[in-house]
């Protein structure tokens, strides 16, 4: 696993264990808290889509706090991602209903 991948899922797994995202952006150097934010829902999303592909009922990890809700089930699964790599069903969630259906 490269650097990013293992700051990546670091600090998803921080953030999941509770540590305040203030202390999570020092300890790994972040210049602001939004750093720290871009790197959980770059993991959230690559999560969204490994669960997609899957078919696996909905798991909620969109904020920190739904994360932390499903915390034992997330970690499960962030062992299994290729987290250097971009998701593939990014927008799967974001897009309207309508582009799917025609």
């Amino acid at each position: 696993m490269g650097e990013l991948a293992t700051e990546r899922k670091l600090i998803f797994t921080n953030l999941l264990n509770g540590v305040p995202l203030a202390e999570v952006a020092q300890a790994f150097n972040k210049q602001s808290e939004a750093e720290v934010v871009e790197s959980f829902r770059f993991v959230a999303l690559k999560i969204r889509g490994y669960i997609f592909q899957r078919a696996m009922p909905h798991v909620p990890c969109d904020t920190v706090a739904e994360a932390m809700q499903n915390r034992l089930l997330l970690m499960g699964i962030l062992e299994k991602l290729n987290l250097e790599t971009l998701p593939a069903f990014a927008k799967i969630t974001d897009a309207p209903l309508e582009e799917f259906i025609a």
